[in-house]
This record gives structure tokens, C-alpha cells and sequence, in this order.
């Protein structure tokens, strides 16, 4: 997809670990407006101290506060919508849609 802003519902979100063992989640969103609706975007939020923020703003994002130690069952953001601005980013030789950053949805979606 082009770079920019799009309005994203979460499908799946699933705990894992990354290939250096760290915990993470792994979250499923879809595009839901416009040309590209239906189609799917993936982010990783990796769970330690260094990029522990980006989950936070993904959160702050879906009216879920994050402040301090916090148990997340993962099944509270399914079907939760935001707005999500993609760049496009190379992995492995080819490109990908990355989020750069998230938002909160707008006011027509509220938080589903």
C-alpha cells in the first residue's frame, strides 16, 4: 500500500517471541475505508524496556492506558479501530508497510 494514514481495525493479536527470544506480540490489523479496505497489515510490538513504547502508543491509541506493570489479555483489542500511518520499508530485499506511528481513529469509528 502507499505511504500514509489509514484507518485500521485489529483482527488478531497473538503472543510470541522474536528470534532473539524476546516476548512480543504479534498483532493483525485490517484496513477498513477506501481503496485499500480489507487489506491486512502486520506489526510485531516487541515487549522490553527499549521498544515497550510503541505498544504504549498502539494502546494510548485504542483507549487502553498503559502506565506502570500491567497484565494484557490480548483479546481486549480485537475489533478495537485506529488510525495507523504506514511508510514503506525494506525487509529481506523487498519492500513492506511498516507503521510509522499511531493514533486514535476518527470520531466516526470511535473505539469499536
Amino acid at each position: 500500500m502507499p505511504d500514509g494514514e489509514y484507518v485500521v481495525v485489529i483482527e488478531a493479536a497473538e503472543p510470541k517471541h522474536s528470534s532473539q527470544g524476546n516476548p512480543m506480540l504479534n498483532v493483525k490489523f485490517a484496513v477498513v475505508t477506501g481503496e485499500f479496505e480489507g487489506r491486512k497489515v502486520f506489526n510485531n510490538y516487541t515487549l522490553t524496556e527499549k521498544s515497550l513504547w510503541v505498544l504504549k502508543q498502539m494502546l494510548a491509541a485504542i483507549g487502553i492506558k498503559a502506565a506502570g506493570k500491567m497484565d494484557l489479555d490480548p483479546t481486549e483489542m480485537l475489533g478495537k479501530t485506529l488510525t495507523v500511518d504506514l511508510i514503506t520499508d525494506e525487509y529481506n530485499g523487498s519492500p513492506r508497510n511498516k507503521i510509522k506511528t499511531h493514533k486514535k481513529a476518527p470520531e466516526e469509528f470511535g473505539l469499536l
